[in-house]
């Protein structure tokens, strides 16, 4: 990767990175965080216990769809030849987010074409952006408005504007070099414009256009960024906001005020935590930038401790640790973030995908025939909103293989049985006969199974630990609730490996074989389903194993086409 595409990802991931790390002490006192973490607070992720990854917030998925949003808006203009104000694509795509907080995936995704619902980008088809992640009021109540055609009227000057617009800055390589004043300019200004959208008083979108302008500087910098070089380029970007705002300056230079503080106790010989108190608690805009803006100059080399310092406080630890990770991710580059915040970082793929697109640029225009892998893979996502070429960190932790079941050695084996689960033919006769009588002696305790059900016994002869049984459907045509009840025997499964906390399941072609589910549809379903799980809260990997190589064959397809 090139200079720019470095920077670029590391100021996006690294605020990801910086929100995982706040999230979870996001609502305690310093002295609860240090009795929990120790004196000196948190510095590793406190990953999910069921998922295994560490979360992130509604600040991370913001800056997702406002990424999202911004190359909407680019590959438009270049297909078309023309475009709107950026920050008209960036309410759309915060549209789709209201949605993901809103609704379920199943009602934006599964039921395409469902009443009121309409996508703008491809992040609506991330399942693992529909968590509800302590999204700020603001946000939530000012899109509601905007959804349905209201003006949005409030005077917040909450962080929710600031904390997620580090995106625009790269679009500085776009409009113009990044020292020309009027590309420079158009940037900033779309900075303050996006975080607007939402918050309506001066001083809840000032600090994002400063945070644009900041990051611009810092992304346009070929050398080392040293603190004074830092310390310099915020007061070049507060005159630039003098400049753009005249009919702001009484809030403009309370936002000047605050930074000044802020780089005054960068030379001080306090603890951080006690630095940080000086300047507020993060839950608005002007202290929380305010902070990330001490903690970077204080640790203009050292991403880690920065990143502690930022988000070991009794304020908003989250926003203030994204909007650090922003700014010390682009000054050090995506390279050099220890891999410790990059294992295990929730949504990481997404947020490199976008980072890469937006250093990139759009590779289609009107006038260019779209031949290569890379141009439809473009189209796909930017146009028809599909998570096309994207791995949103589950499909590597899926195989597909074609051989004997009973033959895996993985936590659990998952068995396409009958509701009796005394045996049958096909699959269920063959994990029946290598498990020996003992799994029929337990599956008589059971009592039978409901179809679209699961149960769980020992696997006895099995190279696996368990078997997991469940009842598929009888295709009937379609219109008997089959693909709602085939949904199911993956999701109990799931429930039942993630209760027993197994890494590893494997499963067959669920119904397919003389219970006639098309083939197709089936893998479709099976896909969706289990991959839906694996966002949310099962951290293992997935076998699906075929008998047919026709059937293998379909489900490496659709995880080829993204589908």
């Amino acid at each position: 990767m090139d200079l720019f595409e470095d920077k670029a990802m590391g100021c996006l991931v690294g605020g990801a990175a910086g929100d995982a790390l706040g999230y979870p002490v996001e609502f305690l006192s310093l002295r609860d965080i240090e009795h929990r973490f120790g004196p000196e607070g948190i510095r590793d992720y406190a990953v999910d216990s069921r998922s295994g990854m560490a979360l992130v917030s509604d600040d991370t998925q913001m800056t997702l769809f406002t990424a999202a949003g911004l190359l909407m808006g680019l590959t438009r203009g270049a297909m078309r030849g023309i475009m709107g104000r950026m920050s008209d694509y960036v309410s759309y795509a915060y549209l789709d987010w209201l949605h993901t907080q809103t609704q379920t995936y199943e009602d934006v995704n599964m039921r395409r074409g469902a009443a009121g619902i309409k996508v703008f980008t491809w992040t609506a088809r991330v399942p693992g952006l529909y968590h509800r992640r302590a999204p700020g009021n603001t946000c939530i109540s000012a899109l509601r408005s905007l959804d349905s055609g209201e003006d949005v009227r409030n005077n917040s000057k909450g962080c929710g504007g600031v904390m997620r617009v580090a995106p625009v800055a790269l679009l500085g390589r776009k409009f113009a070099d990044l020292t020309a004043a009027e590309g420079r300019d158009y940037v900033v200004k779309t900075g303050g414009e996006v975080a607007r959208i939402t918050h309506k008083h001066p001083l809840g979108w000032l600090p994002a256009a400063l945070l644009t302008d900041l990051l611009l500087r810092i992304l346009g910098c070929e050398g080392a960024v040293t603190r004074p070089m830092f310390e310099r380029f915020v007061n070049e970007g507060l005159d630039t906001l003098r400049r753009l705002y005249p009919d702001e300056s009484r809030d403009v230079e309370a936002l000047s005020g605050l930074c000044g503080r802020a780089l005054r106790l960068v030379s001080e010989d306090m603890r951080d935590s006690d630095a940080v108190r000086c300047i507020g608690e993060g839950w608005v805009g002007d202290e929380a930038l305010a902070i990330a803006i001490y903690c970077t100059a204080r640790h203009i080399g050292d991403f880690e401790s920065a990143l502690a310092a930022s988000v070991n406080h009794g304020g908003d630890s989250d926003s203030t640790g994204a909007i650090t990770g922003n700014l010390i991710g682009a000054v050090l580059g995506y390279r050099a973030i220890p891999e410790k915040y990059l294992r295990a970082l929730e949504l990481r793929d997404a947020t490199e995908a976008l980072a890469r697109d937006l250093a990139a640029g759009p590779c289609i225009s009107e006038y260019c025939e779209i031949s290569t892998p890379e141009q439809r893979q473009w189209l796909a996502r930017y146009c028809y909103h599909e998570p096309v070429g994207i791995d949103v960190d589950v499909r590597r932790r899926i195989q597909v293989v074609t051989g004997d079941i009973t033959r895996l050695e993985t936590d659990a084996i998952v068995n396409a049985a009958n509701s009796s689960l005394l045996g049958g033919g096909g699959v269920d006769g063959a994990i029946h006969r290598a498990a020996g009588p003992e799994l029929l002696e337990e599956c008589r305790k059971l009592g039978g199974c409901p179809t679209g059900e699961s149960r769980m016994t020992g696997a006895y002869r099995l190279p696996s630990d368990y078997v997991i049984h469940t009842v598929g459907p009888r295709w009937r045509g379609g219109d008997s609730g089959e693909a709602s009840l085939l949904a199911s025997c993956y999701n109990t499964a799931i429930d039942l490996a993630v209760e027993a906390h197994l890494h590893s399941v494997a499963f067959p072609c669920v119904s397919t074989g003389v219970y006639h589910f098309p083939r197709q549809e089936a893998a479709r379903i099976a896909l969706d389903t289990v991959m839906r799980r694996m966002h949310t809260d099962f951290p293992g990997t997935v076998t699906f194993c075929c008998y047919m190589p026709e059937d293998a064959a379909i489900y490496e397809q659709l995880l080829r086409s993204g589908r």
